[in-house]
């Protein structure tokens, strides 16, 4: 009823296969790099997929690629993906965009024939080289520069020694331009030949040899690899280590030393390997002809081929002299040594899962669904039972983990067993005494001659001694592993739970960091580290302080989200038993693995409609759904990374989750930066964040320039109330005037008033254009200008209000002057310059002047003076005292007045000359001094204009 054999002990790394069912788009991979950000690229006969650790984005021709069939894949130093096809059609990918021919002059000018492209190679000052079989060499240089080499031959690789391009046609070594160096001893042309260097070294493989190439010389050595390889496809220099890919697995070896003494380890032997590289975190992946992309995360990290045949690994057990005992679904188990296994039966008869192995000083005891199995040097018992734990105490007896928990004489249960298993199920009930009705998983004798029950229902602790009972928790224990004097139970729910005699003093699950808070196996041998294992993996608790640290070793390893259902320690060794079967790592080679991962922004949508992240994102007030999805790229610890996010803009917070996307709705309007950071499993954050800057609009009711209208439309409504009362009262005080006093009175009142109506009333397209320039700037997300611009058109409208009395300060108008022009020469696109200058000894905050009396001579010189000038121009503005008058003059070096007597706006002009006019008269006469204006033109040394001069002389009278 019982077999066993001895095989040889295989080990080979534990690896992941990608291939179609994964989401790859064919199985056949001729090529795979990583890119600058962290992708992994995959060019296969049915396109290409770029893979970011969790999902597969495939990339097609429709998709604007040049063909489906690519043959190989690289990045530039300008960081586009170039994609080398088998119908010639050359194609990359930046910025999200496909070019080629299709879409691309140059690529189209370039295309020639439909011949694959095979090699590619991109020398030291950034000049791309593509090899285009039996026709041509393309150089794409730099600096933009392109040449044509043709050939009559294949082309199967190009490479730099120093300065010079050297290129195999056929069997030839020669120069780019096709000169011959030397030729390789080979019998068929049809071989390709692939090349790295190493060191100064070029190694040259075709078919089975490979060729060393040496300071521009074919060295007379030679070497061979086995026959049972067939034929290298593919040569890579990893970390100075040389890999040789062939149509019988990948060799690695470390120099060309080892090379020639046939020293290197070999892999994957049943595949072709394509292409081979490593990641930034040490990752190896391998790329094959039948079976899609092998990644490889450690070398160290080792499955055993002879125990995974599909069959769950159950539980392990060290015994002595490093020999390990293991437990399969299937009810085998196994004795491993370090260079044999030998694999037996619990029974054939009924094969059932092994549950328990223990080693005592002379036995082993095996359980199992359908018997106990003991060994005793060569000889073997079996008790027909089904077990689910077996603990056996010196002084009590052995306690069987069954549908319950039964205590059972020793003497019963030696009797009860048989020199032959017989498939006759035994009650445990007729054997001995239940102590607990509940399905009860694992036994482990405690402190004090406790002994620990973990059940379904709960956790019981029963004296040895009395047999008292008593249950301290109530939720389904999975394990329990005495630690030194105190014990540590596994929970299916809570996580791992630490007693100090029979009380709890620490828990750690989920919520801490542990891979998953269903505890399945718990590993002790230190006082400082336990390790635990879960339904999602093995973690590594450590002392740090009076508390534990988390470390996830399944996502440090890169084995994946595992079931590890126990875990034993041998040496620096960590076995792990999992559904897939028996790994192992070397646990001192976990504290060198130290790195932290990108984390890239991998799309944004807005309104459920994808986006382009290299363009400025808007989003308006009724329409602002934005959902980021970002992923931190680890091949290793993919599913256990952890992300931090923040929205500036929003709040200043850091905020933590496990989840790749986000989505916010309903923002407030205002300018936004979103920030991503990714945790790896050692808690590692990444040395930068990505980011995402967008903003979302105000309603126009909100915005800056709607406000300004407003005001601005609110002191016109104000000029036209003002302009209707001054024409109500003059009619009013007409038809009451009755005497000359009276009349002169009113006429007195009346041009006061006309002066203050003067004052505000600018010219209306001086008005209507500032707004559209403030609207020109929100449209044109010109925030700070208009800003600036609203400031300087407000302090002016302020400054014109405010001044409603006869005079001003010679300070005042200044200003008002001197906003006037800052905001016309945004009007006019700075087509002039000015300057205001006052004599030496004027003290402008102490001079008074009219309010206002420049302005209409400073609008005519930008208006009809200086803006139709084809040139630059310029406006003077100077005030001066001559005697006991202020002689102001405005001049410019404008069109001149005989220029605008065809102008549209000469009307507006003539008026505004008069009405300054008319009020010099009224001052002239109502009070004492001169009050004169004379406008000059100017000409130049041929007689042809040259502006116009304006000087108005008024009084020099102190303001205060």
């Amino acid at each position: 009823m019982l077999f066993s054999f001895n095989v040889g002990l295989a080990q080979t790394p534990f690896y992941k296969n990608y291939s179609i069912e994964s989401g790859l788009p064919s199985a056949t991979v001729y090529d795979i790099i990583q890119d600058s950000d962290g992708y992994m690229w995959m060019a296969t006969d049915n396109g290409v997929a770029k893979y970011n650790g969790s999902s597969f984005k495939k990339y097609y021709s429709e998709d604007g690629m040049g063909d489906n069939h690519i043959f190989k894949v690289f990045e530039d130093r300008k960081k586009r993906i170039w994609f080398l096809p088998q119908n010639g059609m050359l194609s990359y990918l930046f910025k999200d965009s496909f070019f080629s021919a299709k879409n691309n002059a140059f690529l189209k000018k370039k295309y020639i024939s439909n011949h694959p492209y095979f090699i590619y190679y991109e020398s030291s000052n950034g000049d791309l080289y593509f090899g285009q079989y039996r026709t041509q060499i393309l150089q794409l240089g730099a600096e933009g520069h392109t040449e044509f080499y043709n050939i009559d031959n294949n082309i199967s690789s190009i490479w730099q020694d120093g300065d010079s391009i050297i290129t195999i046609r056929g069997y030839k070594i020669t120069t780019i331009k096709g000169h011959v160096i030397d030729s390789l001893p080979i019998r068929s042309i049809e071989n390709f030949s692939r090349v790295c260097v190493y060191s100064d070294t070029a190694l040259i493989a075709n078919g089975k040899e490979i060729f060393l190439y040496n300071k521009g010389k074919l060295l007379e050595e030679k070497i061979r690899i086995s026959n049972k390889y067939q034929e290298i496809i593919s040569l890579h220099i990893i970390d100075n280590e040389i890999w040789i890919g062939t149509r019988k697995g990948v060799l690695r070896t470390k120099s060309i030393n080892s090379l020639r003494d046939d020293k290197y380890d070999e892999y994957l032997g049943n595949y072709s390997i394509t292409s081979s590289c490593k990641d930034f975190e040490g990752n190896y992946w391998f790329s094959t002809l039948e079976h899609g992309v092998f990644f490889i995360p450690s070398f160290s990290l080792i499955t055993y081929d002879n125990l995974i045949s599909n069959k769950g690994v159950k539980c392990i057990e060290r015994g002595l002299n490093n020999i390990l005992w293991v437990g399969d679904s299937k009810g085998n188990y196994y004795i491993m040594t370090d260079d044999q296994v030998m694999i037996n039966t619990v029974s054939s008869v009924k094969p059932s899962q092994v549950t328990s192995i223990h080693y005592e000083a002379n036995k082993v005891r095996i359980t199992s669904k359908s018997a106990i199995l003991e060994l005793k040097g060569t000889k073997k018992h079996f008790l027909s039972i089904f077990a689910n734990d077996l603990f056996y105490d010196k002084k009590s007896g052995y306690w069987l983990a069954s549908s319950q928990c039964y205590r059972i004489n020793e003497l019963d249960y030696n009797n009860a067993l048989k020199s032959t298993y017989k498939p006759v199920y035994t009650n445990p009930a007729d054997l001995g005494v239940m102590m607990i009705d509940e399905v009860t998983n694992t036994v482990e004798k405690g402190s004090s001659n406790n002994i620990w029950v973990g059940t379904k229902n709960g956790l019981w602790i029963i004296n040895a001694n009395n047999y008292e009972k008593q249950k301290v928790r109530f939720d389904k224990i999975n394990v329990i592993e005495k630690r030194f004097d105190n014990m540590v139970v596994g929970t299916e729910s809570e996580g791992v739970v630490f007693y100090k005699g029979v009380t709890p003093y620490d828990t750690i699950n989920a919520r801490d960091g542990l891979s998953a808070s269903n505890v399945l196996a718990i590993n002790s041998v230190s006082a400082d580290t336990v390790w635990v294992g879960t339904v999602n993996g093995v973690d590594l608790l450590y002392r740090e302080g009076e508390g534990w640290k988390t470390t996830n070793i399944t996502g440090l390893l890169g084995i994946g989200a595992k079931r590890v259902n126990d875990i034993a320690e041998l040496d620096s060794l960590i076995y792990l038993a999992t559904e897939e079967g028996l790994i192992s790592f070397d646990k001192t080679k976990l504290s060198n693995t130290v790195y932290s991962i990108p984390i890239v922004i991998e799309n944004v949508s807005v309104n459920n409609k994808p986006v382009s992240l290299f363009a400025d994102i808007s989003l308006s007030y009724t329409s602002n759904n934005i959902a980021i999805k970002y992923t931190g790229l680890s091949y290793k610890s993919k599913a256990t990374i952890k992300y931090l996010y923040t929205l500036d803009g929003l709040d200043n917070e850091w905020h933590k989750t496990d989840v790749d996307n986000i989505n916010y709705a309903s923002l407030p309007a205002g300018s936004y930066t979103f920030k991503v950071k990714a945790i790896n499993a050692l808690g590692i954050a990444s040395d930068g964040y990505a980011q995402l800057k967008f903003n979302v609009t105000a309603p126009i009711w909100k915005r800056t320039w709607f406000y300004l209208l407003l005001v601005v439309g609110f002191a016109l409504v104000i000029v036209v109330i003002a302009l209707f009362r001054i024409r109500y009262m003059k009619k009013a005080y007409e038809l009451k005037s009755k005497t000359e006093n009276l009349k002169l009175t009113y006429e007195r009142d009346i041009k006061a008033i006309e002066q203050k109506a003067l004052r505000m009333q600018m010219n209306p397209h001086f008005l209507f254009n500032a707004l559209n320039t403030i609207k020109g700037y929100y449209a044109n997300n010109k925030h700070a200008e208009g800003s600036t611009y609203i400031s300087k058109f407000s302090k002016l409208l302020r400054l014109i209000l405010e001044s409603d009395d006869h005079i001003i300060s010679l300070e005042t108008e200044i200003n008002i002057l001197d906003l006037y022009f800052d905001l016309s020469k945004v009007r006019y696109n700075n087509a002039f310059n000015y300057s205001i200058e006052t004599e030496v000894g004027i003290i402008p905050s102490e001079v008074s002047i009219i309010p206002m009396l420049l302005q209409p001579f400073v609008e005519n010189a930008i208006i009809h003076g200086v803006a139709p000038k084809s040139g630059k121009g310029m406006i003077k503005v100077m005030f001066n005292k001559s005697g006991v008058n202020l002689v102001c003059v405005v001049e410019d070096n404008g069109v001149g007045r005989s220029y605008n007597k065809t102008s549209s706006n000469t009307e507006y002009q003539s008026k505004a000359i008069e009405v300054t006019r008319s009020r010099l008269d009224v001052l002239s006469k109502s009070s004492a001094g001169q009050y004169s204006m004379i406008i000059e033109d100017l000409k130049d040394e041929n007689g042809s204009p040259e502006g116009t001069r304006v000087t108005i002389v008024i009084p020099f009278k102190l303001f205060w």
